[in-house]
């Protein structure tokens, strides 16, 4: 019986043929699963370091411009924490306590104390949820959020001192030495993240990025807590003739 020629080209997959396709494509899946999880963890790095860039520069600017009812910030400050360090002593206080909650107006002034005081040298830590990031991240009624994104805010405000005081002789460079350091600061944020609970502690991660800029105006002080005033100067003319 002769076979049709239309028929007698026509041939199937040996197995040797569909177990070399599968190896292929296993190595093919292999490669492709490998890379996930990269692109995943640049994901996530680049949406944290959108998020950084956004609030710290939304916190920044409340310091420049003395903000004082900003109070949807309690949203999202969760504890501030002061430390004055004076040769060995060290002293601590955190809020919100239970006498004194959390405000806008206290949240931008402790941000704003100068590192150096009277008191000692002063450091000023911020724990905060993220303003801008997704809904996933945002408490719900006043609720913590065991998942969100937190980050840790370091404040630092230095005087513009262009000339060391003691090396000044001459009392007129003095008061103008003393003018440009009440009326011209250097702001510094320093942010890292992410915050991630350890017992019952909060441990900070690697990432880090500062924010920076001058500030114009005299600071106010008023109950422990400091306020750029852009639109006002102080004249140490007047107290040092």
């Amino acid at each position: 019986m002769n076979i049709p020629s239309s028929y007698s080209s026509k041939r199937g997959f040996t197995l040797v043929e569909i177990a070399l396709s599968l190896a292929i494509v296993a190595f093919a899946l292999t490669a492709i699963i490998g890379v996930l999880p990269t692109g995943m963890t640049v994901q996530q790095d680049n949406r944290e370091d959108t998020i950084i860039n956004q609030d710290g520069l939304y916190i920044l600017e409340a310091i420049r411009s003395g903000s004082r009812g900003m109070d949807e910030l309690t949203n999202y400050v969760e504890q501030i924490t002061h430390i004055v360090q004076n040769g060995n002593n060290r002293r601590t206080n955190s809020l919100p306590t239970p006498s004194q909650p959390l405000t806008g107006s206290n949240i931008v002034g402790l941000l704003t104390m100068p590192k150096i005081s009277a008191a000692g040298t002063n450091f000023i830590f911020a724990r905060m949820r993220s303003i801008t990031g997704s809904a996933v991240d945002r408490p719900i009624a006043n609720q913590p959020n065991d998942f969100g994104f937190r980050f840790q805010i370091q404040s630092e405000v230095t005087p513009v001192i262009s000339i060391p005081p003691e090396l000044v002789n001459d009392p007129m460079t003095l008061a103008m030495n003393l003018n440009i350091g009440e009326n011209l600061h250097d702001v510094r944020l320093i942010v890292r993240w992410p915050l991630y609970e350890r017992g019952n502690n909060w441990a900070v991660g690697r990432n880090r990025k500062v924010f920076r800029t001058q500030v114009g105006g005299k600071i106010v002080r008023s109950a422990g807590l400091n306020f750029f005033t852009p639109n006002q100067f102080t004249n140490a003319f007047a107290a040092n003739p």
